[in-house]
């Protein structure tokens, strides 16, 4: 198993109640903008459900994609959280960046928070509104969720290739160019 304190990430998302960010919200932004991330995006969420129907606490989620991996201690110490509230995100990049609205197959239940409450290093209310548009297309034609792991992905748009549902454009417009080249 890896050292968590060892191993390092590209993609990391970062979730803390508000009240135990140890610092005032805008100073925490400011940290999350002080790494030079590639990309880094961030939402508070407060209008959040338990499953009973009680509001979650509020809660900032931090999404990162960093052009050299770090370590999560690294990390954590700069944004003065401790390390467990911050996790490496294995699946998309896509669905990192997308979970923040909860636009994601697992968060599709959960409040729909608006793109324009991200604060990112990068155009989100357009990037999401293009990611969104081509996994419509691919829900539509091919009844795959939005935004399902990679696997999920690939494995619908290869099926639907193979069943004439797709052209062979139509499918390398919805994997990106290492899902297209390892399974062309």
């Amino acid at each position: 198993m890896a050292d968590k304190k060892r191993s390092r990430y590209v993609n990391m998302m970062a979730e803390q109640q508000i009240r135990h960010l140890g610092v005032p919200l805008d100073e925490f932004i400011d940290k999350v903008k002080s790494f030079n991330a590639s990309r880094y995006a961030l939402i508070v969420h407060d209008r959040d459900k338990k499953a009973d129907g009680t509001p979650v606490e509020p809660h900032v989620h931090v999404a990162f994609h960093f052009e050299n991996a770090r370590e999560i201690p690294a990390v954590a110490k700069k944004l003065g959280l401790p390390p467990q509230y911050i996790n490496k995100w294995d699946g998309d990049q896509e669905a990192l960046f997308a979970y923040l609205c909860h636009r994601t197959a697992g968060a599709r239940g959960r409040f729909q928070y608006n793109p324009a409450d991200v604060d990112a290093n990068f155009d989100y209310v357009s990037w999401l509104a293009k990611v969104e548009a081509r996994y419509k297309v691919a829900e539509t034609s091919l009844s795959m969720p939005f935004l399902g792991g990679p696997e999920e992905k690939v494995d619908a748009v290869l099926n639907a290739l193979y069943s004439g549902d797709l052209t062979e454009k139509e499918a390398g417009e919805l994997l990106t160019g290492s899902e297209y080249g390892n399974n062309s």
